[in-house]
């Protein structure tokens, strides 16, 4: 029986939607891009019994499916058949093993009956569950948010900085960008995008889509791409990424629509303009 249906998610701690949160910003961090495809590792304490265990993955399983359902990440959720194959092997024979890595594997992978694949995640909706629980993403980091956004804005210290324009935009690790010292959000996989075009900027350089393609984006992306009969799946996907972060420098800024930070000359590709 599926018991983490994410109906009565009203019931469950905010802990467990932080907890969510904070994984989620996790793959953010570490380079998903739209096509990858990541199982969620759900939380075990070693120092529990099981089934204490259990409760509380069905929690976190519930926050799960209540964000699946809403959009705040696209993917599936499904039975998990590593775990059903290999107990049903032992059933007829104790001493059977179906996978060699059944040892190996995280225990909620070994003892939980449903798998959660994440597909895609939705930055906005992403941020707006941030904003219920009280949440600010720094661009490297989840921070709970004790006061106003703007007020912790400046007290988030920004990760030290690897190139300066005009006084006004920055670069730092993490190709975090900010804009008079607050952070400009951007999705972690836009933010190394821009930040590459506002590096070649800064000697005068545009950079073209295949230039892009080339520096930023994952073999495991363009692996999944190249199997799309869509041939501008990928140059769609770079010029979107481009438009967002057109309109996030625009409301960092507070400029009108008229202003373009990326301008584009055909044929030449993307420069960074401040």
């Amino acid at each position: 029986m599926d018991k983490a249906d994410g109906k009565n998610t009203n019931l469950i701690d905010n802990a467990f939607y932080v907890l969510v949160l904070t994984k989620l910003k996790h793959i953010l961090v570490n380079g998903f891009y739209s096509m990858d495809e990541v199982r969620y590792i759900y939380k075990w304490d070693d120092a529990k019994l099981k089934e204490e265990n259990l409760i509380q993955v069905r929690k976190e399983d519930a926050v799960l499916r209540y964000f699946l359902n809403i959009g705040v990440f696209g993917g599936r959720r499904f039975d998990n058949e590593f775990r059903s194959q290999e107990l049903q092997a032992r059933r007829l024979n104790p001493s059977a093993r179906v996978w060699t890595s059944w040892d190996e594997e995280d225990p909620a992978y070994r003892e939980y009956e449903w798998v959660v694949e994440i597909h895609t995640i939705d930055y906005d909706k992403f941020t707006e569950q941030l904003g219920k629980f009280h949440l600010v993403d720094t661009g490297t980091e989840l921070v709970e948010k004790p006061v106003s956004t703007n007020e912790l804005q400046g007290l988030i210290p920004l990760p030290p900085t690897v190139l300066k324009f005009n006084n006004k935009f920055s670069i730092h690790q993490a190709n975090v960008i900010s804009y008079k010292g607050q952070v400009v959000e951007l999705e972690p996989q836009v933010r190394k995008m821009i930040a590459f075009i506002m590096e070649r900027s800064s000697k005068g350089l545009y950079t073209s889509l295949d230039t892009i393609i080339d520096s930023c984006l994952s073999e495991q992306y363009l692996a999944k791409a190249g199997k799309s009969k869509n041939e501008d799946l990928v140059p769609n996907y770079i010029r979107r990424s481009i438009s967002k972060a057109r309109s996030s420098f625009r409301a960092s800024t507070n400029s009108g629509q008229e202003k373009d930070y990326l301008p584009s000359k055909s044929g030449i590709g993307y420069i960074f303009k401040p």
